[in-house]
């Protein structure tokens, strides 16, 4: 019995395409963002006339690694892109066998050389030339089974929305350097984003307690902390404040729910019998 199989489309062509855009002077680990962010677009396109789009950071040795790969890329079925993403792994590793190799880099310049010494050094990490052209080929795979990319990870897709995480930068002063960050791109935010915000607004100051309030305040909370300590179980029993009896203590309980920790029941609350503080 003659099995039909059918097959998906190839991919025809690829392009790597590197682009820039302005940035503030957004401050990091490593001291500023540069005026410019880069990245790299791979663009496939298969026999179906569809095209799939990967994107990874920037840097002249992922570009000129990604070029190298079009070989290993072009005339490749979509359906079978591990089979592509293993080829690209030899490769890489630069051995037939395949087999797990150390995180290579690179670097085609001093300034490459030197972020290769600083925490963004997985910029410069080959491992994004395969998260390029996987992406792109997964696109094209998607779009040909009619299914998000979601669909072909993992369990597949769990849940229609996501909740997303934003953070903030602080912006450093951008006169203090020559570096051609822009002054503004706009207005509200457009110009807000380009401007020196280094320290947090502080709140305005409290109005300070009359004398006599602080003085009260100060003598009822040494009181407390010395009641507190006697307590503690550093001091010696015979100068701690003397528990309730074990008859006279309120019923406890678990609630479910709360750990399992005991809570007050009915009844009134236990009293401690305090002794005057020794001068």
């Amino acid at each position: 019995m003659t099995e039909t199989m059918t097959a998906t489309p190839v991919v025809r062509s690829m392009q790597v395409i590197p682009v820039a855009g302005c940035d503030s002077m957004l401050l990091n680990l490593c001291g500023a963002h540069a005026p410019y962010f880069t990245r790299n677009l791979v663009l496939l396109e298969d026999s179906a006339g569809r095209t799939g789009i990967g994107e990874v950071p920037g840097g002249e040795g992922i570009r000129l690694a990604l070029e190298r790969s079009r070989e290993l890329v072009i005339g490749q079925p979509i359906g079978r892109y591990n089979r592509t993403l293993n080829a690209l792994r030899r490769a890489i590793a630069g051995n037939a066998s395949g087999t797990p190799q150390a995180t290579r880099h690179e670097v085609t310049s001093e300034a490459e050389a030197a972020v290769l010494r600083q925490p963004h050094e997985i910029n410069l990490r080959l491992d994004n030339v395969l998260t390029a052209v996987e992406a792109a080929l997964l696109d094209l795979l998607g779009q040909h089974l009619g299914v998000p990319v979601a669909e072909l990870l993992g369990a597949g897709q769990q849940r229609e929305r996501v909740p997303m995480l934003a953070y903030l930068f602080y912006i450093g002063d951008r006169t203090r350097t020559d570096l051609p960050y822009l002054a503004s791109t706009g207005e509200n935010w457009y110009h807000l984003r380009h401007q020196q915000r280094s320290r947090p607004r502080r709140s305005p100051a409290r109005p300070s307690a009359p004398p006599t309030a602080t003085a009260s305040a100060i003598s009822s909370s040494r009181a407390g902390l010395c009641t507190a300590a006697r307590n503690c179980r550093r001091w010696p029993r015979s100068r701690r404040a003397s528990p309730t009896p074990r008859d006279a203590r309120p019923e406890r309980r678990l609630v479910a729910g709360r750990g399992h920790r005991p809570v007050q029941g009915p009844g009134p609350r236990p009293r401690l019998r305090r002794r005057p503080l020794r001068p």
